[in-house]
């Protein structure tokens, strides 16, 4: 397929047509700037979000990309070859071992920080570790990072790290300690409740792959018209562009219309309650934005019950601090982290590296189902403070942990297929305790 081609396809998956001097733009700048299509259209979705734009790229919104976006590829890290990588390790190993005693009282330790990142294609391992300096501390400069070392690591791609090392060489850094935990800085007062606090978390698809009917989620709000919690907590997708019929284009209706009338039904379901509901959007809505981090929804019709929420976010019900995302983060970090623990409890270890980076979406580069406005993730992805609660829905199994007085919770999907899936009920007993010696979580199958 030519290059034209494949930008099409790419735009079109989106759901964008290409005028033939756009297109012709989108070519040019992609040679130009030497960017596959698949990468450009991840680049336009992320300027378009940002400019509130749905429709297909203009000549005078690519110019204002090439400007805002593209020229700054210029000032990338050059990659090494994965062919040289073998052979540039055990030149590397064996400076180390030869030149050691160079490294003593001429170099002494130093200690910087960057982001680890990988000098090839392919998945991060230990040959290809990199560490980008920031543009304040060392105008961005690439370093080779050894980190033979360190004992008991978990690092991955887009990760930030304090570095205790010597260089070697001057583009190699033999690190002796590594730093990755920023919670410290984040504080955490106790959520000081005077009476219980009842919440009900889940997070779609909310229907069977089967059909469109949403059984599973009319069972959800039975349970919880009958269970009366203080506020129901739903998380998209709500219209998977994953479903089959979806994906088919198989519905008669507009996807807004469809999605209106299903938060209708939401509402009207517990209207006749105090429940209050709290909606967080998804970039997986096939009807909403396709970036992240991901805007609220927006509704014609106001539903007084109802409260709309951006992926991800930080909210209070009253004195308690929740944060969620939708986007399954921990299963895109452990795709490409490296470990060398020899016991490490991943399901205590992924969550934490969240915390840790203090970022709900810390990976870098993105995984490929994610276009990532870094503009906006600087602005609204970041943790400015530490939650008491941290919603995780993740295709890994169901679990709550304590994580240095957080509470982290992964409610599993309310659907998973043609099978019922999970949500989570959780109770906060009174008092200024530490919330997590306070919380109850049960996890409940539908």
């Amino acid at each position: 397929m030519d290059l034209k081609n494949e930008i099409v396809c790419c735009f079109k998956f989106m759901n964008l047509i290409l005028e033939p001097k756009v297109l012709d733009k989108c070519e040019y700048l992609c040679k130009k700037y030497d960017v596959e299509p698949e990468e450009f259209c991840n680049i336009w979705c992320a300027f378009a979000a940002s400019a509130m734009c749905t429709d297909a790229p203009t000549l005078q919104q690519l110019e204002q990309v090439e400007r805002r976006e593209l020229q700054k590829l210029n000032n990338s890290c050059p990659k090494t070859p994965k062919s040289n990588r073998v052979e540039n390790r055990k030149n590397e190993e064996k400076e180390i071992k030869d030149g050691e005693n160079l490294l003593g009282s001429d170099e002494g330790p130093i200690v910087t920080y960057g982001r680890i990142f990988n000098d090839g294609k392919g998945q991060l391992d230990m040959h290809s570790i990199m560490l980008e300096g920031t543009a304040e501390l060392n105008s961005g400069q690439c370093v080779h990072l050894n980190i033979d070392k360190v004992h008991d690591k978990a690092i991955f791609p887009g990760q930030v790290v304090v570095v205790k090392g010597k260089m070697l060489s001057g583009d190699k850094l033999i690190a002796e300690s590594l730093y990755t935990d920023a919670i410290g800085d984040l504080s955490l007062e106790p959520a000081v409740t005077e009476d219980p606090l009842r919440i009900i978390a889940a997070a779609g698809p909310f229907t069977l792959d089967e059909n469109l009917d949403y059984d599973p989620m009319r069972d959800l709000l039975e349970y919880v018209s009958t269970n009366k919690p203080h506020v129901l907590i739903l998380m998209g997708p709500f219209i998977d562009e994953n479903h089959p019929i979806i994906s088919k284009g198989d519905i008669a209706v507009r996807y807004d219309a469809f999605f209106e009338n299903l938060i209708e039904s939401i509402s009207a379901a517990l209207e006749d309650t105090n429940i209050q509901i709290v909606v967080i959007s998804s970039m997986k809505d096939v009807h909403h934005h396709k970036v992240y981090p991901t805007p609220p929804y927006k509704l014609r019709e106001n539903y007084p019950n109802i409260k709309y929420f951006p992926d991800p976010c930080l909210f209070k019900i009253n004195d308690l601090i929740l944060g969620a995302t939708t986007t399954d983060i921990m299963y895109h970090i452990a795709k490409e982290e490296v470990v060398t623990m020899k016991k490490s409890d991943t399901l205590s270890r992924l969550p934490a590296h969240i915390l840790q980076q203090r970022c709900f979406y810390p990976l870098y580069p993105p995984n490929s189902e994610v276009n990532v406005s870094y503009q906006f993730l600087e602005s609204y992805g970041m943790m400015e403070r530490l939650p008491h609660v941290l919603l995780l829905p993740s295709k890994f199994k169901t679990f709550a942990k304590n994580i240095q007085g957080c509470v982290v919770l992964n409610p599993e999907r309310l659907t998973k297929g043609n099978i019922g899936g999970a949500f989570a009920d959780l109770s906060i007993s009174p008092g200024q305790t530490p919330t997590a010696e306070r919380l109850n979580c049960k996890i409940l199958n539908i």
